[in-house]
């Protein structure tokens, strides 16, 4: 059993009842804290789970009848949990590419643009 299908039946074990990271880390024994609001962010995600944010705290819960719709035909993740092989993150260098482009899109327009008014 993955990480992943804990975390999502300790959830539906407690429904209608809701569970912060930290607890979900205390009764599954998914560890460390950090993969388990991975794991919490992908389900949420995937609308298997919905969650809540109150201050610095997290709070999920399943609604059973959801949850199971969806696991019924939706593949196992393939890899390490939380990482889809069909949507890479973006690159950071992407992102600079398109911030470079648009500023230089951006530059050129004002140019014309003060061109046109001079």
């Amino acid at each position: 059993m993955s990480n992943r299908d804990l975390v999502l039946d300790y959830l539906r074990s407690i429904a209608p009842g809701d569970a912060s990271n930290g607890e979900i880390v205390a009764r599954t024994g998914v560890r460390p804290h950090q993969q388990v609001f991975m794991i919490t962010r992908d389900l949420m995600q995937l609308g298997q789970i919905e969650g809540l944010q109150a201050g610095h705290e997290w709070r999920f819960w399943c609604d059973r009848r959801k949850s199971e719709a969806y696991s019924a035909w939706l593949p196992p993740l393939a890899g390490p949990i939380g990482v889809r092989r069909h949507q890479p993150p973006p690159s950071p260098l992407d992102r600079n590419r398109r911030t470079r482009r648009y500023e230089s899109w951006r530059m050129a327009n004002l140019r014309a643009w003060l061109r046109d008014r001079a």
